[in-house]
C-alpha cells in the first residue's frame, strides 16, 4: 500500500468536536518532515534531531504559560 502524502495527512488532521466542546481553547500543533527514518542513521541523528524539536516546542509552549503534551507519531514507520 503505498505512504499517504505528508499534505494529505496534515490535511486530513482535526480536532474531535467533543473535544472543542469541552475545551474551546484547546489548540493543535503538527508538524510533518518527510524521509526520516527512525534509527535508520548508524549515529541516530534524526532520532536527536527530532528530540531536539521536541524540547524547543515544549520551552516555546511553556513559555507561553500553556500545559500542553508534546507528543510523537511516526507516520509509515517500519
Amino acid at each position: 500500500m503505498p505512504e499517504q502524502p505528508l499534505h494529505e495527512f496534515l490535511a486530513a488532521a482535526a480536532i474531535d468536536p467533543a473535544v472543542h466542546a469541552l475545551r474551546p481553547d484547546y489548540r493543535a500543533l503538527l508538524l510533518a518532515a518527510d524521509g526520516l527514518e527512525p534509527g535508520g542513521d548508524a549515529g541516530g541523528a534524526v532520532d536527536e534531531l527530532v528530540a531536539a524539536a521536541e524540547a524547543h516546542a515544549r520551552a516555546l509552549l511553556a513559555e507561553l504559560g500553556s500545559s500542553v503534551a508534546v507528543r510523537r507519531r511516526l507516520v509509515g514507520a517500519p
